[in-house]
């Protein structure tokens, strides 16, 4: 395998999300975000990836190269939850600007699917370990009760958002991805749990995370191809942290900071 340049877009969710809490833009139809999502997506696309890997389990790989051939007919969305996901304003549209084959690829994990759908006795195995986490895993109010520290970083990015929101698009993804809020990000969603050793399964809440996140990365490394040459990962922020670690320690690819493609 050749060579890979990656660029790792950590995103709010747009339109819906199941995050705790919303860290979004306002409305990002409007005249006004438009034209930051289309300065952003030329910004992208002048990386010129070949291909464009997005937060949707592969079962979706169907429903977006439907949008994406629509879109490249012209059509826009008519479910606003489509039109407005940050997989179609800034995966399929710089796609379509790149004029990709596939649109985007879905590589996304989760974990009720991958419970479900197992094709050998490790993945068996490993699926009852993770229903018997899920099922112990205190509620995220009832941890930041025992963790003032999660709590207080929290909270923290949580302020951090709202002075965020007023920025234009590119910035406010450029302040996401800053190496300090992503290891605040990754402490509150992935190690935090093991603080306090919460429900005494602190470390086995932790390597779920870590799993979906390895699942993930070979997802990904399963769609690549010998002629792909750079690509670019349209994902949840809470994500960035972990895929860096994971693609920097492979000698395959090469992590691109994406404050300067988007700069």
């Amino acid at each position: 395998m050749n060579h890979i340049e990656v660029a790792i877009l950590g995103t709010f969710h747009i339109g819906e999300t199941s995050d705790f809490q919303d860290a979004g833009v306002d409305d990002i139809l409007t005249r006004k975000r438009q034209r930051e999502v289309r300065a952003l997506v030329r910004k992208l696309a002048a990386f010129k990836p070949d291909k464009i890997f997005v937060e949707n389990t592969p079962s979706a790989q169907g429903l977006w190269e439907k949008v994406y051939a629509e879109y490249q007919e012209g059509k826009l969305p008519t479910n606003s939850q489509i039109l407005e996901n940050e997989i179609f304003q800034f995966g399929i549209r710089t796609a379509k600007t790149l004029n990709l084959q596939r649109g985007v690829f879905c590589i996304n994990y989760d974990h009720s699917e991958g419970e479900q759908l197992y094709h050998n006795e490790a993945q068996k195995k490993w699926a009852d370990f993770s229903k018997s986490i899920s099922a112990s895993k205190p509620g995220i109010s009832q941890h930041f009760r025992t963790d003032g520290l999660a709590k207080f970083t929290f909270q923290s990015m949580l302020q951090k958002h709202e002075q965020w929101k007023s920025l234009p698009l590119k910035e406010h993804l450029i302040q996401m991805n800053k190496e300090s809020y992503l290891r605040e990000l990754q402490y509150v969603n992935t190690l935090s749990w093991m603080d306090n050793n919460a429900a005494g399964i602190g470390a086995e809440i932790t390597s779920r995370e870590y799993y979906r996140n390895l699942k993930i990365i070979q997802n990904l490394i399963s769609n690549l191809r010998s002629t792909d040459k750079r690509i670019l990962i349209v994902y949840g922020a809470a994500h960035a942290k972990i895929f860096k670690n994971i693609l920097e320690s492979h000698p395959v690819f090469e992590v691109v900071d994406i404050e300067k493609i988007l700069r």
